[in-house]
């Protein structure tokens, strides 16, 4: 048994850590240095709460990550994930609070060059009427390479000026 897993865990590539009950990403700190060369993550339909900041993921070949459905109230701790092109945090807490999610989405500028898809939708920051001008604003301010946002394909909208368009329509 131990064999089988020296032998396959650093050549594993897709992980689904799906309704497994995890309350904190705390558990998982050993996956950086038994799966380095994770491309996707799951850890979708959990009860992981806050950020993930004491996670501090480091899985450099890691580019799909699943968060959605879980308790997490910050986006902390995704900054270490240089290769990430598509996160899906929806379904999660993440307040309408516009200078705490502005200081949050500023930790992620080391992504801007790689993260194509965002989806965040289903929180509070993306559902609150009053904040989704701002919030859209911020994201493609951020990550200007964003093809997807929330779901909506902004290259059928035509690209950042799409998204403006879209943060026009959310007002």
């Amino acid at each position: 048994r131990r064999f089988l897993r020296q032998w396959f865990a650093p050549a594993l590539r897709a992980l689904t850590l799906t309704r497994c009950g995890l309350r904190s990403a705390g558990g998982a700190q050993a996956l950086h240095t038994r799966y380095a060369a994770l491309t996707h993550l799951d850890l979708s339909r959990n009860a992981l709460r806050g950020s993930l900041a004491p996670f501090a993921l480091q899985l450099p070949a890691l580019r799909s990550l699943s968060l959605a459905h879980n308790r997490l109230t910050s986006l902390d701790g995704l900054q270490a994930l240089a290769s990430l092109t598509r996160l899906d945090a929806s379904h999660n807490r993440v307040p309408p609070d516009a200078a705490r999610f502005a200081k949050s989405l500023a930790t992620l500028t080391p992504l801007a060059a790689t993260l194509v898809d965002w989806d965040l939708s289903h929180n509070p920051v993306a559902s609150h009427r009053d904040t989704l001008a701002q919030y859209v604003d911020a994201v493609l301010l951020t990550l200007p390479r964003l093809a997807r946002l929330d779901g909506v394909d902004l290259r059928r909208l035509g690209g950042a000026a799409g998204g403006a368009a879209l943060s026009a329509s959310a007002a």
